[in-house]
C-alpha cells in the first residue's frame, strides 16, 4: 500500500506534506510572478509585522520550524494530525523562507479584507493551526470522557 500510515512512516509523510506545500506554493507564485499578475512583496511577518526588522522575522521562523521539529520528535505519543500539521507548518515556513532568501521578501498575492495579502504557505500555516486546536480539543474532550 502507497499510504501506509504505521507510527514509523508518520515523520516520512510530514517531510512528504511539507515537500509537496512548498513545490505548489513555489509554483504557484512563480507562476504569478512570470504572468506578471499583482503581488506584493512582504517583507514582514503576518499582516506585515516586523516589516523593519527581517532578521527579527526570520529568528521567529525558523524558531517555529525548530520547535516544532523537537517537540515531534520527543513526544511519545503522536497522531496522523500531529504529523499532518508538522507536515503543514514546515511547508509553509519553508515555502516563506525560500521567498525571504530569493526575493527578499515574501511574494503575496491573494487578497481578502480585512486581512490583507497572502499566499500559500500562509493557508497551510493556518491549516496546521486549525487542525492542530481541533485536534487538541478533540483529544481533551476524549480524555474527560473517559474520567
Amino acid at each position: 500500500m502507497i499510504f501506509d500510515l504505521r507510527i514509523r512512516s508518520l515523520p516520512l509523510f510530514s517531510f512528504f506534506i511539507a515537500f509537496l506545500v512548498v513545490a505548489v506554493d513555489q509554483l504557484i507564485k512563480r507562476s504569478v510572478i512570470v504572468s506578471q499578475r499583482f503581488y506584493v512583496i512582504n517583507t514582514g511577518g503576518i499582516f506585515g509585522i516586523f516589516s523593519n526588522n527581517e532578521w527579527m522575522t526570520d529568528i521567529l521562523i525558523w524558531g517555529l520550524i525548530l520547535v516544532a521539529v523537537f517537540w515531534l520528535m520527543r513526544t511519545k505519543k503522536t497522531t496522523f494530525p500531529d504529523f499532518l500539521v508538522l507536515g503543514l507548518l514546515l511547508g509553509g515556513g519553508v515555502g516563506n523562507v525560500i521567498d525571504r532568501f530569493f526575493r527578499g521578501g515574501v511574494v503575496d498575492f491573494f487578497h481578502i479584507n480585512p486581512f490583507g495579502y497572502f499566499n500559500f504557505s500562509d493557508i497551510a500555516i493556518t491549516a496546521a493551526v486549525a487542525v492542530g486546536f481541533w485536534n487538541m480539543l478533540s483529544f481533551r474532550r476524549k480524555q474527560s470522557l473517559r474520567d
